[in-house]
């Protein structure tokens, strides 16, 4: 439904487009319903923002940083971090028509010099780091 929307409401002649085949009392109507949720949601992150500057008060009155609620978001070093994987190491290496020598990791799309290699009935073997 968001791209819908995106595709018509943000996208002036895509718009007007559509508004051409409305008359202009349904389009009134639509007018005041748009205006109705946009001051709805107005209000509602108005009252949001409020709570959470309320909240900020109360944790620095209490003396507590917001970070130190939830463990590896903040500033302090106590969270735990989550680790990356580590990069896959290269299975294959094959060289470039310039001379360039890549490797591949047998993930992903073959590489082209691989391709043709096997479309003439090699093998993935004869590129092998060994």
């Amino acid at each position: 439904m968001f791209s819908v929307f995106n595709r018509i409401f943000l996208d002036q002649d895509v718009l007007k487009s559509e508004c051409d085949a409305v008359s202009l009392n349904t389009l009134e109507t639509a007018l005041k319903n748009l205006q109705e949720i946009v001051e709805s949601r107005r209000v509602s992150e108005y009252v949001r923002n409020q709570k959470i500057s309320e909240y900020l008060k109360q944790l620095q009155a209490d003396g507590i940083d917001p970070s130190e609620l939830i463990p590896g978001l903040g500033s302090s070093s106590q969270g735990a971090v989550k680790s990356r994987r580590p990069k896959r190491p290269a299975k294959y290496q094959y060289t470039l028509p310039s001379g360039e020598v890549k490797t591949w990791t047998g993930q992903g799309r073959t590489p082209l010099p691989i391709q043709e290699h096997m479309a003439k009935g090699g093998s993935m073997d004869d590129f092998l780091i060994r």
